[in-house]
């Protein structure tokens, strides 16, 4: 145990010591970079967690917020934004806690006659908004009446980290336009998002034949809290 903690306290001025070297050149920082647990604040643990994390010893997934800029590693800049936010302490954060999304069919009724299935993906900033995997039961909601069922999934739509939901809906009733979902993102940026970084997108829609069905598009409204 007494050797871990000499490595560890040696690898923490290591970084203070390139941090103080390096910090002309490092990046503004988006969020509290390097705060692992949601704290508001940056330890020497979280700091060799995204050491290890850039060595490729332990998996991005356990410091989502270290990825600054979401594309699935952690860099040498990172490492020195999170070292001068465990310094400095981290920034004031004026985000929301929680993002409500609310997904909405709009459908051509001079083409729509009979909806029962639809596919979408729902487009949301990952720098600023997440959605545990693990939670999707509890955060994506059926608020539509068509008494169906969905199966809902992240999944990458540009890179390795996930930016979407893709949600594929079937009632053996019929879909209207309306309220389909109801989304709950947690806010993990130090800014809240805006509206139009949701998008929202119909990749197919069918009847109760099956038959791809066109004239179907969808919308969001974002509720931040």
């Amino acid at each position: 145990m007494q050797i871990q903690r000499k490595k560890s306290v040696s690898l923490w001025w290591i970084l203070v010591a390139t941090a103080a070297l390096c910090a002309f050149t490092a990046p503004p920082s988006l969020g509290c970079v390097g705060d692992c647990n949601g704290n508001r604040e940056v330890t020497v643990d979280e700091l060799i967690t995204m050491v290890n994390i850039a060595l490729g010893i332990q998996p991005v997934s356990n410091c989502r917020v270290g990825d600054a800029n979401g594309d699935g590693e952690i860099t040498i800049d990172e490492i020195i934004a999170a070292v001068n936010n465990a310094l400095s302490g981290c920034p004031p954060s004026s985000a929301c806690q929680e993002a409500v999304v609310t997904v909405a069919l709009e459908l051509d009724r001079n083409v729509v006659t009979d909806l029962a299935g639809v596919t979408l993906d729902l487009a949301f900033p990952a720098t600023k908004v997440s959605l545990p995997p693990d939670a999707l039961p509890d955060r994506v909601l059926d608020v539509s009446n068509a008494g169906g069922f969905f199966d809902a999934q992240l999944v990458s739509l540009a890179g390795p980290t996930p930016n979407a939901l893709r949600v594929s809906y079937v009632t053996s009733t019929t879909l209207d336009a309306g309220p389909l979902l109801e989304v709950l993102y947690d806010c993990s940026g130090s800014e809240s998002p805006a509206e139009e970084e949701f998008r929202c997108t119909v990749q197919q829609a069918s009847d109760a034949s099956g038959f791809t069905v066109e004239g179907v598009a969808c919308s969001v409204v974002v509720d931040l809290e």
